[in-house]
């Protein structure tokens, strides 16, 4: 028989500085329960709703579940099971996660076994009370998942931070995948530079997320107030035995609370070889947005592209195993296919494309043969 846990929550009041020989101070109120004695009282996290209600989530063994509870100050609401319909990864040291952005709150859970499972969150948009469907983040792609966390900037957009394996808990590695137009995209390893299998297999770790503020855009056909403005960075390496290219996408995107796709995007983009660093900045103009990038059927090998950066074409290296006529997808950093093309191979081992007008910025490349084999790369347009 398990002994009875129960949570509590300090509330924080923060003393501001109202004199140069005052320093700023924490004063700590008393303790508000937030469960009952047989919830539970696994791992828990909590988020701070649009109304300054902290909203805690936590996990119980028997049976194994996650609840949430909202507090108003003085109290705490009967806790939520969000777990229905799954059964969670739920421990001392791990379980599921929570963030807000606004009255929006997400939670993400880790679904057992968890070597079959994947990861689910749910949106709750009355700041904690009720929840919609449970949506799932992993694609269908045979691999494991484990230890997921959440942050919210944008609440039509959370950002899932889980560790990665093979199958067999080989290799692991820390992926984030981001919600766009509705469904989670591809997952994209940030551990880098560390190599699969060089991360600890069993650490959790925690995605952080944050905008910097609202404010004012002034575009073309009129002024838009209300906006939200979102800074981003990803960066990249591509290395051979010889040489390295470093690559950084630094991005501020505009949004309109309650529409999922930006106003307008300004990027910084940065390539980096042999010492030397080439620095492209445009802007432009986004329309709605794809889910990003399918997951491949097949796994991708490596595309050779060169000249990278390049200005009017460049040339594909193709695998050896690639037969026939290629088809040839730019997908861009919006994850939109911007161009289709179906170029005739050679006798030779390589195909040229033409870049035309295509706009500035950082593309994938991916190309197909009639066999379903494909490949990928990355380059800039200057």
């Amino acid at each position: 028989m398990r002994g009875a846990q129960a949570l509590g929550v300090a509330l924080l009041c923060v003393l501001g500085t109202v004199a140069s020989a005052q320093s700023t101070g924490l004063l700590w109120g008393d303790e508000i329960p937030c469960n009952a004695a047989d919830d539970g009282a696994l791992r828990p996290r909590v988020a701070v709703n649009g109304s300054g209600f902290p909203v805690v989530l936590w996990g119980d063994h028997q049976p194994m579940v996650q609840r949430v509870a909202v507090g108003d100050g003085t109290a705490f609401s009967a806790p939520v099971e969000v777990s229905a319909g799954l059964v969670p990864a739920v421990a001392d040291w791990m379980g599921g996660d929570i963030a807000a952005a606004g009255p929006t709150v997400w939670v993400v859970m880790k679904a057992t076994p968890e070597e079959t499972r994947p990861v689910y969150v749910r949106r709750s948009d009355d700041g904690g009370f009720t929840w919609g469907d449970t949506l799932r983040v992993d694609p269908f792609d045979g691999r494991v998942s484990r230890f997921p966390s959440i942050a919210v900037a944008d609440p039509e957009a959370p950002l899932v931070q889980y560790m990665q394996f093979d199958s067999g808990y080989f290799g692991a590695r820390q992926v984030v995948s981001r919600r766009t137009g509705g469904v989670f995209t591809a997952p994209v390893p940030v551990s880098a530079p560390f190599a699969p299998g060089e991360v600890c297999d069993c650490c959790t770790g925690q995605v952080v997320a944050a905008a910097d503020g609202y404010g004012t855009v002034v575009m073309p056909w009129g002024t838009v107030s209300n906006v939200l403005r979102v800074h981003w960075t990803s960066t990249l390496r591509d290395s051979t035995t010889l040489f390295a290219i470093d690559y950084t996408y630094d991005a501020y995107v505009y949004y309109v609370v309650g529409q999922s796709y930006p106003l307008a995007e300004l990027v910084t983009a940065e390539v980096t070889l042999f010492g030397g660093t080439t620095t492209t900045q445009f802007s432009r103009w986004l329309a709605e947005i794809s889910t990003g990038l399918d997951a491949p059927a097949v796994e991708a090998t490596v595309l050779q592209v060169a000249p990278n950066p390049a200005e009017e074409a460049v040339r594909l290296s193709l695998p050896a195993s690639f037969q026939g006529d290629v088809t040839v997808e730019l997908v861009d950093a919006a994850g939109r296919t911007v161009r289709r093309e179906q170029l005739l191979r050679p006798a030779g081992p390589a195909v040229h494309m033409a870049l035309g007008t295509l706009t500035e910025g950082c593309y994938l490349v991916r190309a197909v043969d009639g066999e379903g084999h494909q490949a990928t790369g990355r380059f800039i347009k200057r």
